[in-house]
């Protein structure tokens, strides 16, 4: 694991941008289960208007397996 001062910590906003969504997406994800807590995320507080701070690198690595939904 990575020293945490070694790692690109960015915003929501910034790290949607990065990766071409929208940061609502980015937060689905996070809700559907998608990241892990400490590795791709870090919360800065424990109210539901909390900040989140994103490994970029880390999420741009789950980003690349997202695939389309399948039609039935």
């Amino acid at each position: 694991m990575q020293a945490l001062n070694s790692i690109q910590w960015v915003g929501t906003s910034q790290c949607a941008l990065a990766l071409g969504i929208h940061p609502m997406t980015l937060l689905q994800k996070r809700s559907d289960g998608y990241f892990e807590r400490g590795l791709h995320y870090y919360q800065t507080g424990t109210s539901k208007t909390c900040k989140y701070l994103w490994n970029l690198e880390e999420v741009e690595k789950v980003f690349t397996n997202w695939t389309a939904p399948k039609r039935c």
